[in-house]
C-alpha cells in the first residue's frame, strides 16, 4: 500500500521510483526507497492504523539536486507525508551524482484501499 501511494505522489516527476535497490541502474535522475511500518492500532486483530517511516535515496546529476529535491519535499507535503530533517548530499564517485536522503512520516488508515 505505502509503495503504491509513494510511487503515485511522485508519478509527476516521469522519473524512476524504485523499491529497495537501484540494481544496475546507471540513468539518473531516480528515487530508491525503504521504509519502517510500526502498526498504531488494532480492531478484530487486524492493523487499523500504520504509522510509515520513509527513507528516500535521490540520486541525481549536481546541476538538478536542488531543484529535484525541491519537487520531490513538495509533492510529499502536498501527499500528507511529514518531512523529516534532512542531512546533507554526498557525491558519489562511482556514479558521478548526488545522493539526498529524505526521510518523511505518514500515518494510513488501512480501511482507506
Amino acid at each position: 500500500m505505502i509503495n503504491k501511494k509513494l510511487i503515485k505522489a511522485l508519478k509527476e516527476l516521469n522519473i524512476p521510483v524504485l523499491y529497495a535497490t537501484r540494481g544496475n541502474k546507471t540513468t539518473f535522475p531516480l528515487v530508491v526507497f525503504n521504509f519502517i511500518e510500526s502498526p498504531k492500532y488494532y480492531g478484530n486483530t487486524e492493523s487499523k492504523l500504520s504509522e510509515y517511516e520513509l527513507l528516500l535515496n535521490v540520486y541525481v546529476d549536481k546541476n538538478q539536486v536542488f531543484e529535484l529535491v525541491k519537487k520531490i519535499e513538495d509533492l510529499m507535503r502536498i501527499n500528507r507525508f511529514i518531512q523529516l530533517p534532512k542531512i546533507g548530499a554526498k557525491f558519489d564517485d562511482t556514479l558521478n551524482v548526488f545522493n539526498q536522503p529524505l526521510e518523511f512520516k505518514i500515518l494510513i488508515d488501512e480501511g482507506d484501499n
